[in-house]
């Protein structure tokens, strides 16, 4: 009995050390910064699809006044950009398909960890003003809850995780190797230089829909969504957190997607979430509201676009200067006459042109 023991003792520590031993690379490595920022021996390849498993780490872990949140309308901001112009140390952290919510909870993370947030860059995509106000895309890939949770029980699936080791910890061995530098924030999850953007990648990419009538019933439930979203989402954190300045802008999306808003006879209700979404904003002194959609010139040159949404780096870097600038900002004074105007330019836009 005594020998049997004695072996099953032998062969659980065996199996422990061989577990360590594996465990061993990714926690000192570290690919996702679960546990620490990058080491200065190693470079990090951050890549797009990793978004979920990495900006967890970065929020905890890195040094940082400042961030670039939001969906994929941030994407191809340049960190470097946003520290120039407002004397900032920022990262950027990016979710394809992001909500306020989410937004939210990794903003108040980021404040949680870092303790001093001097600014918060983000989206107000306009499609998901009228979301649930706990909203997730869900659809949009699973949740990492082993990284996102402080349970470091449930971290065995991060450091005893055979992808993990193979597919990222040791990648991060193979780049270095080679020469490569970690990604910068300026590259992290920019996709411009890989994407077609050209008046041909929009209108083949668009579905032009025959002209409907309004389901009001529709419109008037999804509305009053919109004033909890921005509340419980924005409102609240900013009034919680008054020494964080919040710059916020609605994405300008092309001609053709007031083109689909008007097919679905939604156009004149978009605006109006826009500005039911505005007026409770500016109610935050810390909160600061940008909109360009008056670029009628941008806005209906489709070569700005890969599709009907999406633009090109070269707005984005347009959006940070006009914040540096204060161009495009909203105001208690203006916001109402901006919204009249764009009913009147879009609500009139001979959208037919548009595919002569």
């Amino acid at each position: 009995m005594k020998k049997e023991k004695l072996w099953c003792l032998i062969l659980l520590g065996f199996s422990v050390a061989i577990l360590a031993i594996l465990a061993v690379p990714t926690i000192i490595i570290d690919p996702y910064f679960h546990y620490h920022e990058p080491l200065e021996q190693f470079q990090y390849p951050l890549n797009k699809e990793d978004q979920r498993y990495l900006n967890d780490g970065i929020i905890r872990n890195y040094e940082y006044d400042a961030m670039i949140i939001g969906s994929s309308m941030t994407e191809n901001f340049k960190a470097s950009q946003l520290n120039d112009l407002f004397g900032v140390n920022s990262v950027k952290v990016c979710y394809m398909g992001d909500t306020f919510y989410q937004t939210r909870m990794n903003v108040e993370k980021a404040i949680e960890e870092q303790g001093q947030i001097k600014m918060v860059v983000t989206s107000l995509d306009i499609t998901r003003l009228t979301d649930a106000s706990d909203y997730l895309r869900e659809d949009m890939g699973d949740y990492p809850d082993f990284l996102y949770d402080n349970n470091p029980f449930n971290d065995v699936e991060y450091v005893l995780n055979k992808e993990v080791l193979l597919e990222k910890t040791y990648n991060v061995l193979g780049y270095t190797s080679a020469g490569k530098i970690t990604t910068t924030f300026d590259e992290y999850c920019n996709e411009a230089r890989y994407m077609e953007y050209s008046r041909s990648a929009v209108l083949n990419s668009y579905d032009r829909m025959e002209k409907r009538e309004p389901d009001l019933e529709a419109q008037v439930l999804q509305q009053a969504n919109v004033a909890p979203n921005i509340s419980e989402n924005i409102v609240a954190l900013a009034q919680a957190n008054p020494e964080v300045e919040f710059y916020l802008f609605f994405p300008p999306y092309s001609i053709c997607y007031w083109d689909d808003l008007d097919k679905y006879s939604a156009l004149e209700w978009q605006i109006d979430n826009m500005q039911i979404a505005t007026e409770l904003l500016l109610e935050c002194e810390n909160v600061h509201v940008y909109s360009f959609f008056d670029e009628h010139e941008m806005i209906c040159n489709l070569d700005n676009y890969k599709d009907i949404a999406h633009y090109s780096e070269d707005i984005n870097v347009q959006i940070l200067d006009w914040m540096a600038n204060e161009e495009h900002l909203l105001t208690k004074e203006n916001y109402e006459e901006y919204y009249a105007d764009m009913k009147e330019f879009y609500g009139n836009y001979d959208f037919d042109s548009i595919f002569e």
